[in-house]
């Protein structure tokens, strides 16, 4: 999911690009050869479409990388810790429920916790899952307000 909000394209369909591409590369060559000199043998044709898959992907990962993701870090790069931990939970909650409607690779599940580490402040939880329903526990929730010493 961060693939694809950074990119604008995830990892598998990068792969099933690259690989739709060569294959229509090396059917255009084929049939091309086919039409021109079908008597003639040709020199091998794999290292050259080899180097026009590249120059292909260059191109339009070079395209996408500009068009997404060098604006995204420009403002990732200024946001406030708590819009940062914001994104980061809302780039797990898509892959979580990309999950559940997909099929499943249990890579992630909810619910998630969410902390944010600062030179500053330290270590802070900004989202926590408790193992119970802190409503039915309101005194361990207000032992946990407490100052340290009373």
């Amino acid at each position: 999911m961060i693939d694809t909000f950074q990119l604008g394209v995830s990892q598998d369909v990068y792969v099933k690009i690259a690989q739709a591409t060569e294959r229509c590369l090396s059917d255009f060559a084929s049939e091309l050869r086919d039409k021109i000199a079908p008597d003639k043998e040709l020199p091998d044709l794999a290292p050259i479409i080899q180097a026009h898959c590249s120059k292909h992907e260059k191109a339009w990962m070079d395209d996408t990388f500009a068009e997404h993701y060098k604006p995204l870090a420009r403002v990732v790069g200024s946001l406030p810790v708590s819009d940062m931990a914001a994104l980061a939970q809302s780039l797990v909650e898509l892959q979580s429920l990309k999950e559940r409607v997909t099929e499943p690779t249990e890579s992630v599940s909810g619910p998630i916790d969410v902390a944010a580490i600062s030179k500053h402040d330290g270590f802070v939880w900004i989202e926590r899952k408790h193992y119970f329903r802190p409503e039915l526990n309101p005194r361990f929730i207000h032992r946990q307000r407490l100052p340290i010493g009373d």
